[in-house]
């Protein structure tokens, strides 16, 4: 089914690239999906972006990631 709507923006943050990968080509089908390795990272995209759903590793390796 084809719909004219615009696809809800998602961003996955986790430093486990398979895990971001995953995700994405499991969500991509029904949203536009943003990925980030690090906290820096996403802090970028979420300055340029309106994102309405953040799946966030809040154990990630470097100091200043997750819930930090």
């Amino acid at each position: 089914m084809t719909t004219n709507r615009q696809k809800s923006h998602i961003l996955v943050c986790d430093d486990d690239e398979s895990i971001r990968l995953g995700l994405k080509t499991f969500l991509a089908k029904d949203f536009e999906v943003h990925c980030a390795s690090n906290a820096d990272e996403a802090l970028e995209i979420l300055q340029n972006r309106t994102i309405e759903v953040l799946l966030l590793d809040v154990h990630m390796r470097r100091e200043n990631e997750g819930l930090e």
